[in-house]
């Protein structure tokens, strides 16, 4: 690929990233403690047979697109085995491309208050964050809600949720 292809593929790349193919206008402002209590009856459901030794996902079946205002902690770690799992089943589940599912493989760490959450980015978005957000800001973040995973041999599930567009 030219230069000048690279440059302008790089620039318009971020609005290719929204997954579900949402206008981000239809977004609803909430925060994430609010997407995750409209999943807990459906999620804890679903949970309640889990077995704690094993690994378990539980796919979404609403993506409650939102756009959440977080206070960015600075930290990454790539995604889990069984995270990426779940979002390449949501992906499947939802008809998005694998290639665009593939794109996750790193979160990045935020606080809403007190709580802090892991969330997938895709690559294409890490600069947009790490060049423009400094630890400690609040950045404007448009998520999808992709389910809901238990590590194995712990008790409680985690919600999983990715990053689709950052403003």
């Amino acid at each position: 690929m030219n230069k000048t292809l690279a440059v302008l593929f790089v620039l318009a790349f971020p609005a290719f990233t929204i997954l579900a193919q949402e206008p981000l206008v239809n977004y609803k402002d909430r925060t994430i403690a609010q997407i995750i209590d409209l999943n807990k009856t459906a999620v804890d459901a679903g949970f309640r047979n889990a077995k704690l030794q094993d690994e378990t996902e539980l796919v979404g079946g609403d993506p409650l697109y939102s756009k959440v205002t977080l206070q960015f902690l600075g930290s990454a770690r790539p995604v889990s085995d069984g995270r990426k799992k779940l979002i390449s089943s949501w992906g499947r589940l939802s008809k998005i491309d694998k290639k665009a599912t593939d794109l996750y493989v790193n979160e990045i760490k935020f606080a809403e208050g007190s709580k802090e959450y892991w969330l997938g980015i895709p690559n294409s978005l890490i600069p947009m964050i790490a060049g423009k957000i400094k630890k400690g800001e609040s950045a404007s973040l448009y998520v999808s809600y992709t389910g809901a995973f238990k590590p194995k041999d712990q008790k409680d599930y985690e919600s999983v949720l990715i990053i689709t567009a950052v403003q």
